[in-house]
């Protein structure tokens, strides 16, 4: 079997597998950690592996299923950029409202000191308050998205393994199409109240 261990594993998997023996039992092999298999040209890919035993006329055997996750791999490591992708953009849209409410609060307390005040100060109110609500709409949209994918990733995931399950494929990929158009429309709208602020 070591002929599909990688070579800086082997010996670890000798007395890992000789420890086995001695207490066979069906569980996961190596939880919580990445395996590798070996290819017949050298090269590795990734692995998950379940162990179990039986007994047949007093002789005890060991059966290893192996399971190439190499797209899952890939999807998880796609997955995992959406997540930082995701996440930077909304730290930078965080740090533009922020801005922008400093201007904002800044811009207010000039306009007290002007007899059109008033007027001026409600249309800026609308738009700031816009703004927010924009900005809200525009999280709880990107919150839908991530949704999205999750689940399309375990669809997809589950459709790799061969297991038959009832969700439209074609209907979360249009789901996401949707809520992706939706997050473009309100980036726009916010750009168009920061605009008619900074004109104000």
């Amino acid at each position: 079997i070591e002929i599909l261990v990688p070579s800086r594993y082997q010996h670890h998997h000798i007395e890992q597998r000789n420890d086995y023996y001695k207490h066979p039992a069906p569980r996961r092999m190596g939880e919580g950690r990445d395996l590798y298999g070996l290819k017949k040209d050298g090269t590795e890919f990734p692995v998950e592996i379940s162990l179990s035993n039986y007994f047949d006329e007093g002789e005890a055997f060991t059966i290893a299923f192996i399971i190439d996750i190499s797209v899952r791999k890939k999807n998880e490591q796609l997955l995992n950029e959406q997540k930082k992708e995701v996440s930077l953009l909304n730290v930078q849209l965080e740090q533009r409202v922020e801005d922008r409410t400093k201007m904002l609060r800044e811009t207010l307390a000039e306009l007290e000191k002007s007899k059109a005040a008033t007027q001026i100060k409600q249309a800026v109110e609308k738009l700031y308050y816009g703004l927010l609500i924009t900005q809200q709409q525009k999280e709880e949209a990107q919150a839908k998205l991530a949704l999205a994918n999750l689940k399309l990733y375990d669809v997809e995931s589950a459709l790799l393994a061969g297991k038959t399950i009832d969700v439209n494929k074609a209907g979360l990929q249009a789901n996401i199409a949707d809520e992706e158009q939706n997050i473009l429309k309100l980036s726009i709208l916010q750009e168009d109240y920061a605009t008619d602020l900074r004109q104000l």
